[in-house]
């Protein structure tokens, strides 16, 4: 019974080499991530763009809405 079991372990073992070139494959990797790394700067850009032009945006929107009272109240009081 004990050369069954003992059996039984070395056909359950499995051993494989593999060799493979993986330089074109990390240089791959690391053309992608210098790819990546300039698109997140150019998103990053992108937003702070967007997000200075809505608060022009806003600037604008305030000084042409005519319920605003305190924009009215100052010009009317410039013009006395």
């Amino acid at each position: 019974m004990a050369d069954l079991n003992e059996q039984s372990r070395e056909v359950n073992e499995l051993t494989i080499t593999v060799k493979a070139d993986m330089s074109e494959a990390i240089a791959g990797f690391k053309a992608l991530q210098r790819e990546l790394r300039e698109t997140t700067k150019a998103a990053k850009e992108t937003e702070k763009a967007f997000r200075e032009l809505e608060e022009q945006a806003k600037s604008y929107v305030r000084l042409a809405n005519p319920s605003d009272k305190s924009i009215t109240d100052d010009i009317r009081r410039s013009y006395e």
